[in-house]
């Protein structure tokens, strides 16, 4: 199950979110972006349960972290992979 995360943050908390959703497997890519929320991550979990409870639970007590929206993705099939993100992987190895 693929989801959207939405991540809203202290000021000043982003680069710690970042580096600290790098390890987590669930992560498939994590941005920092402008407006209501600070970052948004992609994410897939073997189950909504394990989404809801498991990895917001998780994400939400990473210090700095104010607010957590998940979106999960309703049609797998229109996901297209533009490839792997780069950022990421540098931060994760």
């Amino acid at each position: 199950m693929e989801s959207i995360i939405l991540i809203q943050t202290e000021v000043g908390r982003t680069e710690g979110l970042i580096r600290a959703l790098a390890t987590m497997d669930e992560i498939l890519t994590a941005e920092v972006v402008t407006g209501p929320y600070d970052v948004v991550a992609r994410a897939r979990t073997a189950t909504e349960d394990v989404l809801v409870h498991q990895l917001e639970t998780a994400i939400r007590s990473i210090p700095g972290v104010t607010r957590t929206v998940a979106c999960l993705l309703a049609d797998q099939e229109r996901i297209v992979d533009l490839g792997a993100d780069p950022a990421l992987a540098e931060i994760r190895s």
